[in-house]
């Protein structure tokens, strides 16, 4: 089995739970279309897409913006259908037994809503430092739009540019075998400007954080994470620097499918994800650790929520996702 782990949490385009907007497709508690449904196969294995495309990256989206700096076009409130997302993220491929690699991986996307989603049923909920909800489709029609040539900068690798592709999504870039920034480096983006006004931003970049407690499986292994619906799930890292620590938890398939996200302040050190969350879970299921730092810039009433994160580790080195099961 080899793994390319792509985020979903980085640079979530409203918040995971803010049931407002996609297009038709699946998404999680009604965000954007790019969350996926966990990666999860019918028996709760790992799909075709075994990282939800959180943009870890937004694993820990709710907040961060931790020594970030904007300086848009033009200020005005922001109009909430007026909205852009770009991610910097550092994605890992490993298994099959081949070595694990890097890639850098810089994308963007703005869109303003024309017909706004049917808000999911049940709706998100709150419970404590997460967010509880179901995988749901909330209709929706969304016109995309450019912000000019967008540059990525940062001090230890070179330039990296998304180019206008007008009417149309942008295209991803990926630089297999370059990290896009290293621990707590401040990164710099910039738009040339199109439809979404120019604009800059400074970025301060999360440190990966190694989760040393519970022990999680390694993802290859026939080993499941045991949680139990009666206890909290306490986790604690080492090398928390800017942002947040994320935490997915997701599970079931279809109909029956479920997830949990949620937040904690990375230098911490630790974050509980209560029991009434936990409860909730379908089993079998996921859980995945990222970490991430964001800002959002006002560019002429468009809000773009601006993330960089990466997936924590292991002990190990291995990336930080497990298979898990609620007894």
């Amino acid at each position: 089995m080899k793994l390319a782990l792509t985020p979903w949490i980085l640079g979530t385009l409203g918040v995971v739970g803010a049931c407002s907007g996609g297009n038709g497709d699946a998404t999680i508690g009604g965000g954007p279309p790019d969350h996926a449904d966990g990666g999860l196969g019918a028996d709760g294995s790992p799909g075709a897409d075994a990282g939800p495309r959180a943009d870890a990256a937004a694993l820990a989206n709710d907040g961060g913006d931790s020594g970030s700096t904007v300086t848009p076009e033009a200020s005005v409130p922001i109009d909430p259908s007026l909205r852009g997302q770009i991610s910097i993220f550092d994605d890992t491929t490993y298994g099959g037994g081949q070595p694990e690699f890097v890639t850098g991986q810089l994308s963007a996307s703005f869109s303003q809503i024309v017909v706004p989603g049917t808000p999911c049923v049940p709706a998100p909920t709150t419970v404590g430092p997460c967010t509880v909800g179901v995988v749901c489709s909330t209709g929706g029609q969304q016109n995309a739009a450019g912000a000019g040539a967008i540059t990525l900068t940062g001090p230890l690798t070179p330039p990296t540019t998304l180019t206008d592709p007008g009417s149309h999504p942008y295209a991803e870039v990926d630089r297999p075998h370059i990290s896009l920034f290293g621990d707590g480096e401040t990164l710099q983006i910039s738009a040339t400007g199109g439809t979404v006004p120019a604009f800059s931003a400074s970025l301060v970049a999360p440190t990966i954080a190694t989760v040393v407690s519970p022990a999680m499986p390694d993802i290859e292994s026939s080993n499941l994470l045991v949680l139990s619906g009666a206890a909290d799930l306490t986790l604690a890292w080492t090398h928390g620097g800017a942002g947040q620590v994320g935490v997915l938890l997701a599970g079931g398939t279809g109909s029956t499918s479920t997830w949990a996200s949620c937040a904690f302040t990375a230098s911490a050190g630790s974050g509980t994800v209560p029991q009434a969350v936990i409860q909730t879970m379908a089993s079998p299921g996921m859980l995945y650790v990222g970490v991430s730092n964001d800002t959002v810039v006002d560019s002429g009433g468009w809000g773009i929520t601006i993330n960089a994160g990466t997936w924590a580790t292991l002990p190990d080195g291995h990336v930080a996702l497990t298979r898990v099961s609620v007894q």
